[in-house]
């Protein structure tokens, strides 16, 4: 959506719109070492929320900035949006390795690097085809808000990490495994 949004409200071409998108990617290299650190530290519950919580930030940081033209303001909330997803990235990957268990760690790991492919699609494209062709700030200002709706739920759920113990492979009546 950022592309689409720097260049109908701003007019900018192509080379000028890649090299404004790099803050982001550069503060979700540095979040997700930062991720990586805090997760043992401080709990994968605790690393999830905080990320996801600075997502929904920025999304509120961007689409203003998005809604009234102001550059600076839409840059430093995609630069936020990268760090919040860079700083759960570690975090997610180890609660899902550590729920799998050894015997199903490929599987675990190929599931979630496809839902989390599966995801970004769909948002982009559900995105995408809410934003049409619009140039409107208002537009770009409420699907920023949509997101950032999203991310509050995701953070809910996130809020859930380690607090329901994973399944038995036999099901719920299934003897414990030694």
């Amino acid at each position: 959506m950022a592309p689409f949004l720097l260049e109908r409200r701003w007019g900018y071409r192509p080379t000028v719109i890649g090299l404004l998108m790099l803050p982001r990617p550069l503060s979700f290299a540095l979040a997700a070492r930062l991720g990586g650190a805090h997760d043992p530290q401080h709990g994968a519950q605790r690393v999830a929320v905080s990320g996801i919580l600075v997502f929904a930030g920025a999304m509120v940081v961007a689409g203003i900035g998005a809604e009234r033209r102001w550059l600076p303001v839409f840059l430093a909330g995609a630069a936020l949006s990268g760090a919040g997803s860079g700083y759960i990235r570690a975090t997610v990957a180890n609660a899902v390795t550590r729920a799998a268990g050894d015997e199903n760690l490929g599987i675990a790991g190929g599931s979630l690097n496809m839902l989390q492919q599966i995801g970004a699609a769909l948002g982009i494209t559900v995105l995408t085809a809410l934003m049409g062709d619009s140039v409107s700030g208002g537009r770009f200002l409420a699907l920023h808000l949509l997101a950032a709706g999203l991310a509050l739920v995701a953070a809910g759920l996130a809020a859930r990490i380690g607090r329901v113990p994973p399944a038995s492979p036999g099901g719920p009546d299934a003897p414990a495994q030694p």
